[in-house]
């Protein structure tokens, strides 16, 4: 009789711990996954007019995917793919003047060739930290975008790439990156200042050309040769520090820098130049040099006329 008691209070507990309710939020909902899955088909903008915006390249090249809806509620753009958006591919949204903002989703491993050329309104932009190469004019004329975030995951700005950004203030550019193209920065004349990474060794032709603003610049000891018209015009540039890693100047290097007072120079064996790295700067211009090494720079410094003749030196 005992045991059969026991046997009866045996399986009552355990229908009572069967029965008990359970913890649904520890339970997998075979969704894991499948909410990230969903972003990265997502590309969310904002327009200056609230209207829905038409991408000027729709082709499945341009995203890897295709596009499959195109909606605009409540102040806010979609635009839904069949599958994982990988780039913004070329002339994805050239000349979209309405567009005021884009968020990118962290799939994108590259922003293409003119992606965003002539976008007059784009303010801002989020770029995410799976992008590895900014193209070619990918943003060239978004006059009205003041501040760009670069992720360090980008190893590459291509050749115009923020060219005739006119509202430009300020631009982050991390360790990451090791190519600045030409023109870059053309004409971006409202850009204060800029620190150029470590990993950089050129600076390329007319990178930074026109940048008016621009009062100060860092360039790191990575960098060997500072290219053709690299700070051409930058008319607010006070000073410069030519670090011991730079062995030549292409032409017009700083010329017409029309502030430029004082350019400090590391190196002991001067870099190679010519008479108009410097030329057309402010007249009260000082160029210092290492005490033992004053000679060998007026040796290597020196301007010429057009019979090639050496008509002066610059001021040590």
């Amino acid at each position: 009789m005992k045991r059969k008691l026991f046997t009866l209070a045996s399986t009552i507990a355990l229908l009572m711990v069967s029965c008990s309710p359970v913890d649904t939020d520890t339970l997998p909902n075979g969704n894991e996954g499948k909410d990230e899955e969903k972003q990265n088909n997502v590309i969310l903008y904002t327009t200056a007019d609230g209207k829905k915006l038409f991408p000027s390249n729709t082709e499945p090249q341009a995203f890897g995917a295709f596009l499959v809806s195109n909606t605009y509620e409540n102040g806010q753009g979609v635009l839904t793919f069949d599958g994982t958006i990988t780039s913004i591919g070329a002339e994805a949204f050239v000349e979209c003047t309405s567009l005021t903002s884009i968020t990118i989703p962290n799939s994108v491993t590259s922003i293409g060739t003119a992606a965003f050329y002539g976008c007059t309104s784009l303010t801002s932009i989020t770029i995410p930290n799976s992008v590895i190469s900014i193209g070619l004019n990918a943003f060239k004329y978004c006059t009205s975008l003041t501040n760009v975030s670069i992720p360090n995951s980008v190893t590459s700005i291509g050749d115009g790439a923020f060219c005739q950004c006119t509202s430009l203030k300020r631009i982050a550019l991390p360790n990451s990156v090791t190519k600045i193209g030409e023109r870059a920065f053309y004409n971006c004349i409202s850009l204060t200042s800029i620190a150029i990474p470590s990993g950089v060794t050129q600076i390329s032709k007319e990178a930074f050309i026109h940048c008016e603003s621009l009062t100060s610049v860092t360039i790191p000891n990575s960098v060997d040769f500072i290219n053709d018209s690299a700070f051409y015009g930058c008319t607010s540039l006070k000073s410069v520090t030519i670090p011991s890693s730079v062995t030549a100047f292409g032409i017009r290097a700083f010329f017409n820098c029309k502030s430029l007072k004082s350019v400090y120079c590391i190196p002991t064996t001067p870099p190679q130049g010519n008479s108009e790295m410097f030329k057309n700067n402010s007249s009260d211009r000082k160029i210092y040099v290492p005490n033992e090494s004053v000679e060998a720079y007026k040796t290597a410094w020196f301007w010429r006329n057009y019979n090639n003749e050496i008509v002066g030196y610059d001021d040590f």
